[in-house]
Parts: structure tokens; sequence; C-alpha cells
């Protein structure tokens, strides 16, 4: 097969591969603190012969987030001290990877372990540690409803059985407690924006179509919509990319205006009966959405200015926030950019969630155009917990451990792991919540606006624009065990000025209420959903799986820009023309041969059919007669 050096574009090549706790059941009071474990007299449950009475020392390591500011001294950890009779101390290790670094080599070095890890880790990383003996096996304690209540208090059979799959490894043992919390805002995570300033300027509209939205991006390349007599502009900003969580790789919502090609540049889909994993990034629908993209790029809509590249998120913000020059003129907007997609403002632009962003003001959130056969998906994320709260072979009581982890699937625990303090970052007051409720859907109907939330508020967010960006004692940053049903966070209301009820993205609605109007349910009838590989799965595809995001990307980038690219072997130039049937078959060839595309989709297939979600389609084939 060809192996491709490209001249052009060989620094984008090298920066993307860079790229409520109960304490026990109802004998316990609800007291907290060592008074009520005294009164209560409970010294033996179930298996774990754990005593309450006795106060319990636990000791936790956990990743620092530059936000956190003492994990001792802190509300939350007050909080579980007082509830669950104990001493909490960190172990705090450096923060994001170099954490987990740190924790494997403690691991690997047979050096003492903490009690607990609340750590976040991947399927693979789970399954290693634990066959190393560092992780404890905690089925027997998440079976039993005296050692593990919240868990199995929780309502939704649907939510706890995802919960506890996702917390299976393929050696059939649960070795560590999950965070599962799907709000729409994460499992559509590509939000698009755009620039209404321009739009007006120009005497445009916000583009319902592919076609209206390639005329709206030509323009602000070619008519000065910032007004200051520069051609300073970015029409499409776009981090390049392939991690969904983001949502700033704004060519992913493009490539779904031409089929659904899931949440990543790279995703697998389902085919549309949903029985079977297929490769979207083979397909001639694929095609025609490259043939998109580089028509934008010959128009100069999408330019050299137009990347971030990679990981490096700062290079995005920058570019968003660049301010508009004013040496020639006296602009209209404060933006040099036209449009973009994220997931979540407030890392972007300082106070927007307040209102207090002048920049953000000038953009407004519309639904991904439909294309030339009608299609117009919003990618989706699939649902997913994650697992984040080991308990290690050096735990003195690993049956308290593990109570202590099911503390946080209480709904107010689950709350300040999340948002921080009540009454102070949110409530769930529910006359608060009520009165908040009639009073801004009084204000909306009187302004001809509809309530964008239905029924009721079941949380207002205080200061929404704080808790994610000042630093705080009140939490730990949200890393630990956790759960929120969509249902209910689709009833959180975000910060409202109290006098005007306007949000900080400037409207009347919350941000949750605009992304269910705009990309709810805009997703196909069957979904690949996250999969568990086994140990012998993942060794056979781990080498394909590495290569082939980046593969995606660079592919992508090269049709794009109808790039001349060399043979290794033969020395042939040639040009990557998506209009060649040749370029497009080399380009198959190269996907099936070298990516190890059939390797992949045989492995996922299998781990699909392993899921309840295929079994179910299955069993309603079968009522329904096959069909």
């Amino acid at each position: 097969m060809k192996k491709k050096v490209l001249a052009l574009i060989l620094v984008l090549l090298l920066l993307l591969s860079a790229m409520g706790c109960q304490q026990r059941p109802a004998e316990t009071p609800t007291g907290s603190g060592e008074q009520a474990s005294e009164e209560s007299g409970v010294e033996e449950k179930g298996e774990s012969d754990t005593n309450l009475s006795v106060r319990q020392q636990v000791r936790i390591g956990i990743s620092k987030h530059d936000l956190v500011t003492d994990y001792e001294d802190n509300l939350l950890t007050d909080e579980l001290e007082g509830r669950m009779n104990c001493d909490i101390t960190f172990d705090v290790l450096p923060s994001g990877d170099n954490g987990r670094v740190e924790m494997q080599l403690m691991i690997l070095g047979n050096q003492p372990l903490p009690d607990v890890f609340a750590i976040p880790l991947g399927d693979a990383l789970t399954y290693e540690y634990a066959s190393a003996g560092a992780f404890v096996p905690l089925n027997e304690w998440c079976e039993d409803p005296e050692v593990t209540p919240n868990l199995h208090n929780v309502v939704s059979e649907e939510d706890k059985n995802a919960m506890l799959q996702a917390a299976t490894s393929p050696d059939g043992n649960i070795y560590a407690l999950v965070r599962y919390e799907p709000e729409l805002q994460m499992l559509t995570p590509y939000h698009l924006y755009i620039n209404t300033v321009w739009l007006d300027y120009l005497g445009l509209t916000v583009p319902t179509t592919s076609e209206e939205l390639a005329d709206v991006l030509i323009a602000f390349a070619e008519d000065d919509p910032n007004g200051n007599g520069e051609k300073d502009e970015i029409p499409l900003l776009i981090r390049l990319e392939d991690n969904a969580a983001t949502g700033c790789n704004a060519l992913v919502p493009l490539m779904n205006m031409f089929l659904y090609a899931g949440p990543q540049l790279s995703s697998f889909a389902l085919s549309e009966d949903g029985r079977e994993v297929i490769v979207p990034q083979l397909t001639d629908e694929y095609r025609d959405g490259l043939r998109y993209i580089r028509d934008l790029y010959d128009a100069g809509a999408i330019t050299e200015d137009s990347f971030a590249f990679g990981e490096d998120a700062d290079a995005f913000k920058n570019k968003l926030n660049q301010p508009v020059s004013a040496e020639n003129g006296r602009p209209v907007s404060e933006c040099t950019v036209g449009m973009f997609s994220a997931r979540s403002i407030p890392s972007l632009f300082d106070g927007a969630a307040s209102g207090k962003n002048t920049q953000f003001a000038e953009y407004q959130m519309m639904a991904v155009p439909t294309g030339p056969m009608g299609v117009s998906y919003s990618p989706y994320l699939a649902p997913s917990a994650t697992k984040c709260w080991y308990v290690t072979r050096h735990a003195e009581d690993p049956a308290f451990c593990v109570m202590l982890g099911d503390c946080f699937y209480d709904p107010e625990i689950s709350l300040m792991a999340r948002y921080g303090e009540k009454d102070v970052d949110w409530t769930n007051d529910e006359t608060f919540c009520a009165d908040w409720y009639k009073e801004h859907t009084v204000m909306l109907e009187g302004s001809g606006l509809k309530q964008p939330v239905q029924d009721f508020y079941s949380l207002v967010l205080l200061r929404s624009d704080a808790i994610l960006v000042e630093e705080s004692s009140a939490y730990w940053y949200n890393v630990q065990p956790r759960y929120s049903s969509l249902e209910f966070s689709e009833h959180i209301v975000d910060f409202y000025d109290p006098n005007t009820f306007v949000t900080g993205s400037g409207s009347y609605g919350s941000i949750t209420a605009q992304v269910r109007d705009l990309y709810g349910g805009e997703q196909p009838d069957h979904l690949l959903p996250a999969l568990t590989l086994t140990p012998e799965e993942q060794n056979a595809i781990g080498e394909y799986e590495v290569g082939w995001s980046d593969m995606v990307m660079q592919n992508t980038f090269m049709f794009m820009a109808t790039a001349t690219v060399t043979d290794v072997v033969t020395k042939e130039a040639y040009v990557m023309d998506v209009d060649s049937d040749t370029s497009w078959q080399d380009y198959l060839d190269e996907m099936n041969g070298l990516a190890g595309v059939a390797q992949m989709q045989a492995v996922y297939q299998a781990a699909y059919e392993r899921t309840e979600q295929y079994k179910t389609l299955l069993d309603s084939a079968a009522q329904t007669g096959g069909k």
C-alpha cells in the first residue's frame, strides 16, 4: 500500500501525531458525626464486619486540580467525615496525566498504596492494575444493599444497569465505582455558534442548509463582516483534533450534514437497522462530505488561520478571543471569528456564563444545517460511566471504603460533588425553585417568549459561571463517583440575572433548553454504545487503534487541500483529489490495508453483540417476525 509523505502539511502531521448519603439502611440514624454513630449502636453489618461506632481512618489518592485550594479543609470532605464517622486524609498527586504516571509508579513499584484512588482511569489501565493485584474486586459489596444502599436506591433500572455494566471489567469483576451523569450538553457536544452581528451587517440570516452555510462562510471571508476594513476574519474556526469531549472540531458537524459520521471523524457507527458496525469513512456519503469541505477551502472560507491544532486549547481560545483591529476603520464587531463549535463556553470566553463577555454576546447557537440529501444529524456521544473509585489491596477496611464511595450516589452529595456549596453555588429548595420557575415563566410569556424548561426547575445554579472557574475548597472538582439522571439534568436551570432572567448567552432560555431544542433527537434510531473490549480483543487491534485516528485526520486534511503527495517507494508524485476515482480507491486501499479497518470492525461487532442493546434489538426482531 502507498505510504504518503506530504511536504505541504508536514508540520500539521507532526502536530496531529502529538495530538443524600445514607450511612446505612433504616436502622442507622440520619444524623452525622461520632454522636450519630454512637447512638446507632451499629457494630457489624453484612460480611464486612465494619464497626461504624469506631471512627475510621481513610487515605485517598487524588490528582490535584488547580482550582481546588485544599482537599482536607474542604466542605465536601467535612460532610463525608461527618456522615460516615471517619477521618479522611489525602495523597495529592500531580494533576492530569502526571498524576496517573505517579499512580502507576506506586502500583508497579510495590509502594504503599492509599486505601482508595479517586482518579479516573480507562478500561485498559483498570484491568492492567487490577491484574497486578492493586485493586480488589467490589462485586459482593456492590450486590449488597447493606453496603451500597444508594447504588441500590437508583430508581432507574436502566441507569443502574448501565452503571454496573460500565463498572464491570471483561473478567466479570467490578474494580471501581463509577461516575454516571448523562447530560444532553455532554451527549451532544457539538454546539454550533454563529456571529449574528456579522450576519446583520451583511444582511444575512442564520443558515439552515449546507448550501446557505457555504454562502454565509464565503461572505464572511470576502465581505469584511466585522467592518474594520481589514481582511482579518476567520470565517470558520476549527480545533483540529479527534476528541468529541471538547466539541471544538467543526469539521465533525459539517460531515454530519451528509451522513451520520458519529461524534469523531474517526468514529465507527451502526447500520440503519442497528445490527452491524459500519465504517462511515469508507462510504460515498463521506466522500461527498469531503468534497464540501474541499470546496469551502478552495473558496477561502477555510484558511490556514482557521486551525488550532490538536490538544492546544489555548491556541483555539486565543484565536476565538482575538481582538479586532480598528486602525483602518470603526469596526461593527469585536470578533475575528464568524463561526465555531464547542461544548462548553465558560472555559472559552471568560465571563460568558454571567453575561459579562461582550464578544460571546455576538454569537447565537444554531442547528446543524440540512445537507443535500436531507441529513442534519447532531453528533451524539454515547452515555458512558467513568471508573473513578478504586479500593486498593492495602485498604484496611475495603468494605468501608466501598460504603464511603457509595455515599456519593446520595442525591445531595452528588450535587455537592458536581456543583459545590449548597445555597451558595446551587439550590434545590423546592419553594425557591418553584417560585423561580413561576416568575421566570411569567416574565417570558410577557415578552412573547416560550418557557424553555418543561414543568418545573429541580435545581437552580446560582453561580454557574463562578463554580467552573474560581478557586474553591467546596468540593473535589467532580472526580469521584456520582449519579444524576438525564431527566434531572434537563430540569436544571442556568444562572439568570434575578431582575431580567437573561443568561450569559444573552437569551432568556437556559443553555440546556437551547441544546434540547436544537440537537435533542437529531440522531439516527440506532447509535453505537460505549463498548468494553476483552484484553484479547484490545491486544488484537491496539496497534491499529493507535494510528486510526491520525490516519483519518490526515487524509481528511489532504483531501481538503487537494494536496500533492509522494509515494515513498516509487517516488512518484500525485494529487489527493477527492473527485478522482483513482485517488479515492488509493485511499480505500490504504484504509482497508494499513489501517486494519476489517480487524477493528470485527472486534467492535463482537463487543457490540455482547451489549444489552444488541440483545434487546434481536429480541424485538424475533417478536416481530425478524423485521
